[in-house]
């Protein structure tokens, strides 16, 4: 029962994110609103789903790894590509995982034959999101991105750039990667993977810790007062945190924050260089803390 009550919550949830999306409110947000629902945006569509978007590239390669050695690969497949709501993934001549879903619609994966656990290894992910909302502001309908994870000296290197999409948001978010680095070591998440019977089991997912910069970009509003959204520039020390969701039957559970080390400095200007805000971020305190600093 508390199973299903959490997972009523997160339906609920969405329902009234979608409701919210439709409808627009007719005041205006003072502005330490808009500084809040920034941080929220910043942790929830892009830091968060960084990490979702490295996950699943990451279980593909675990899937190739255990194909080659004649391993459980449907053990694979139920912790990371289960969603009911996504795609199936699609298998190449070998097969390894070619495309799935994630927060976008298709993605591509290319390699060089080297498994992302070892040094060497560079793995390309090209992806693919459809717009589903009426085309406005003349955005295309159909966004591309492509980003890259290399591995050297035990250390990994993210260029390029990812789609962010919040629950149905009208915007996509762009970001792109700049001399940002992480490393990686083993969280453990339960998930449930027969509600009806309530049988559960332990989930091994990766815990990232990043450094460097990144920008995030989208031509439209955050908020509803018609309010251009400002590009974003992020500068993560020690940004540490994983997918702490709990999944039922391949669904999500959210709430849950995935960071508590390191600090985030987020830069907000208004296209030409002009500094709107400066907000630090730490996560250190459990959740995430803020404050506006003064130039």
């Amino acid at each position: 029962m508390k199973k299903l009550a959490k997972l009523l919550s997160a339906t609920i949830g969405l329902s009234l994110m979608m409701w919210s999306c439709e409808s627009d409110p007719v005041y205006e947000w003072d502005e330490e609103s808009r500084i809040n629902e920034y941080v929220t945006w910043i942790d929830n569509n892009i830091c968060c789903q960084m990490v979702d978007q490295l996950d699943f590239l990451f279980q593909a390669s675990a899937y190739r790894d255990s194909l080659l050695v004649g391993g459980d690969t449907d053990v694979v497949l139920r912790r990371q590509f289960s969603n009911p709501h996504f795609k199936p993934v699609t298998f190449n001549a070998q097969g390894e995982i070619a495309t799935y879903q994630c927060v976008m619609d298709e993605v591509e994966i290319v390699h060089n034959g080297i498994s992302l656990d070892q040094d060497g290894a560079v793995w390309k992910a090209y992806g693919r999101m459809d717009r589903f909302w009426t085309e406005v502001h003349q955005q295309p309908a159909t966004e591309y991105c492509q980003f890259t994870v290399s591995r050297e000296n035990g250390r990994y290197t993210l260029s390029g750039g990812m789609i962010h999409n919040g629950s149905f948001q009208e915007f996509f978010t762009m970001s792109n990667f700049n001399n940002l680095h992480f490393t990686t070591s083993i969280a453990e998440v339960q998930i449930c993977t027969d509600f009806d019977n309530n049988i559960h089991e332990i989930k091994q997912t990766l815990r990232y810790c990043f450094d460097g910069e990144m920008m995030a970009v989208c031509a439209g509003r955050i908020d509803y007062d018609s309010q251009p959204r400002p590009d974003v520039y992020l500068d993560l020390d020690g940004l540490t945190g994983h997918n702490s969701k709990e999944y039922i039957d391949g669904i999500p559970v959210f709430g849950a924050p995935y960071f508590n080390a390191g600090r985030t400095v987020a830069t907000l200007t208004n296209g030409v260089n002009d500094i709107i805000w400066k907000i630090a971020i730490d996560y250190s305190q459990g959740g995430f803390n803020y404050e506006k600093i003064e130039e």
